[in-house]
């Protein structure tokens, strides 16, 4: 553990593994809004399964996913 107390070996939670593993992949891009949030973008054919699997492990995710429609 380092001085703060965080540590270091902690591995992410298996949610945190499954969004960057088989959610991000369908993210066809990000932008920022004005007050500098995340919008994602996912691809048009998207399966729902994706969707689904974000909305489970949102909670574990630490930040929040805004999905928006371009």
């Amino acid at each position: 553990m380092d001085p703060l107390g965080i540590n270091m070996d902690a591995r992410p939670t298996q949610g945190v593994m499954d969004f960057y593993n088989k959610v991000e992949p369908w993210v066809e891009r990000i932008r920022y809004d004005d007050d500098d949030n995340t919008l994602y973008i996912f691809q048009d054919n998207t399966p729902e399964e994706i969707f689904d699997l974000l909305d489970k492990v949102r909670p574990e995710l630490g930040f929040d996913v805004i999905i928006v429609d371009e």
